[in-house]
């Protein structure tokens, strides 16, 4: 895969610097799309049911379908479909659209059910490569299938399409498989495990059983907002490293289930509190708990590696805070790394992934938390993503000013130093502590432009790892490229190409003159 993937940018640096001689703007611009994989297709779904694939380079539409009561669509890469769940009153369907037109590639298949949950599952696959940037490509050699849990008391699950091998597949990823439910109305968390269903003659191949409940909020209470890490989220690495060179073990748990509640306060004088649950949704353990007097709503909340971020109203002081939440498994000294001892840590500490599985059982993870005052109300909050996890993230905040701006996670960083920081904390590059955050207007993704109504902010990498692309929607939709870290992997497109070829050039047949001459010079020395 990364040959192939050599190869491909080889070919695209010698035909970019070919067409950016001879070809139009466009045409170069084009070739630098497609080669920095910024040549994107984003599929939106409006509130009246119709689907729209825009390009992400000039926001052209590219195909629309109306698609009445459409619920949630998934994108089946190796098929080149979408397909769409719709709701039509008490009946469920199914409806495949072409990925690259948008026409309907057969009739709907009905759902004799009612579809309580959807969750894709990966139903063919080609064994390669899945590290770093390959993981996109590696998804795109994969067919999706869906399992769909049904609304009644069995707690049924069918699989599309309903195929033998289908079934088979889905049966195999069953131990695997969790599902949890979210009650806000009446405060309560559920997590399933899925099995096989004891059924002669099964309609549904799957059964999901409750495992555990949790009733969080109170009789008064109601969740307000849930976040969970993505599933394909990529982390560089499972340590932080500190100035002194000692080790921090990153908490990361892809069933991390973050959940607010908002309430009545038990304390006469505030009117309402925030309640932060942190659990593990597959096995239900609490593994963090944050309460805040004088908070309501809105609430916005994001899970990204082993951070949690969430904002709300302050009702006292009549302004918007943020906090953050990391969690940590434990701490290696730097002392302990060497080849005659072992860290003291759980089994597995330090692999490049983690499962929940592990800590199960285990201790809770160290919290670490702090508050902040940001000076702008927040309707959305999300974070930058990129190929290989390495550029430092950034959190996407879609402001009540129709604005979207990008703070970074060092303003946020729970371990900020109260007082002057000392020289190993100067290396990680910690601030003081300060309880306002920065509006820095140089971070504004959104320039000029005003988004109105923000609703969510959708991040997605690229093949160069300095940018992320960042989508907003709401009433309006807005499109950008993020760098974190600036573009550190690309050069700018002022660069002189032509003068830096020619340069090599030119001191390639200096350097094999010299040499002609050189030993021409040494063979008439010999001679004489």
């Amino acid at each position: 895969m990364q040959i192939r993937d050599l190869q491909e940018d080889v070919r695209g640096f010698f035909g970019r610097f070919l067409g950016s001689q001879g070809g139009s703007l466009g045409q170069r611009d084009a070739a630098s799309n497609a080669l920095f994989g910024f040549d994107q297709i984003v599929l939106v779904r409006s509130g009246s049911g119709t689907l729209l694939a825009l390009d992400a380079v000039d926001g052209t539409v590219l195909w629309k379908a109306y698609v009445p009561g459409a619920k949630r669509f998934f994108i089946d890469a190796k098929g080149a479909q979408v397909k769409v769940l719709v709701e039509d009153g008490p009946l469920f369907s199914l409806v495949a659209l072409d990925l690259a037109t948008g026409a309907a590639t057969g009739h709907a298949t009905p759902l004799p059910f009612a579809v309580r949950q959807a969750l894709p599952f990966e139903l063919h696959h080609e064994e390669i490569s899945k590290t770093g940037s390959d993981t996109r490509e590696a998804m795109a050699d994969s067919s999706v299938g869906l399992l769909l849990a049904s609304d009644d008391a069995s707690h049924s699950v069918y699989v599309q399409p309903d195929t033998h091998e289908a079934r088979a597949r889905a049966v195999a990823q069953a131990p695997d498989m969790y599902l949890f439910e979210v009650d806000a109305a009446n405060g309560i968390v559920s997590g399933f495990a899925l099995q096989p269903s004891m059924a002669a003659a099964p309609a549904a191949p799957l059964k999901a059983n409750l495992l555990w409940t949790a009733p969080l909020a109170a009789s008064r209470g109601r969740i307000v907002a849930v976040a969970t890490p993505r599933p394909d989220e990529t982390v560089d690495t499972s340590v932080r490293i500190l100035g002194d060179h000692s080790l921090l073990l990153k908490h990361l748990n892809p069933h991390l289930l973050a959940i607010a509640v908002v309430g009545a306060s038990s304390s006469a004088q505030a009117a309402s509190t925030l309640r932060v649950h942190l659990l593990d949704s597959v096995s239900g353990r609490s593994l963090f708990e944050q309460s805040h007097q004088f908070a309501a709503e809105p609430v916005r909340m994001i899970v990204s590696e082993n951070w949690v971020v969430y904002s709300y109203w302050n009702t006292k002081a009549k302004r918007t805070e943020m906090a953050a939440v990391t969690l940590y498994e434990g701490s290696v000294d730097k002392k302990d790394l060497n080849l005659w001892s072992t860290p003291d840590c759980a089994p597995g500490c330090l692999e490049a992934t983690r499962s929940s599985f592990a800590m199960t059982h285990g201790a809770r993870p160290i919290a670490l938390r702090q508050t902040f005052v940001y000076p702008a109300g927040i309707r959305t909050l999300s974070a930058t993503r990129t190929a290989r996890g390495i550029t430092q993230v950034d959190l996407l905040l879609g402001l009540h000013t129709g604005q979207i701006m990008s703070l970074s996670r060092h303003f946020l960083d729970p371990r900020r130093p109260t007082g002057k920081p000392s020289d190993s904390e100067k290396k990680e590059k910690l601030m003081q502590y300060h309880p306002h955050l920065p509006f820095i207007n140089q971070k504004m993704i959104s320039y000029n432009q005003t988004v109105s109504h923000v609703r969510g902010i959708v991040s997605s990498p690229t093949r160069l790892e300095s940018t992320s692309l960042v989508f907003s929607y709401g009433v309006d939709l807005f499109f950008a490229r993020a760098t974190p870290s600036n573009a550190f992997d690309r050069l700018p497109d002022t660069f002189n190409t032509f003068a830096l070829v020619s340069l090599i050039v030119g001191l390639t047949i200096g350097v094999t003159v010299v040499r002609y001459l050189l030993a021409r010079g040494r063979l008439h020395a010999a001679w004489a």
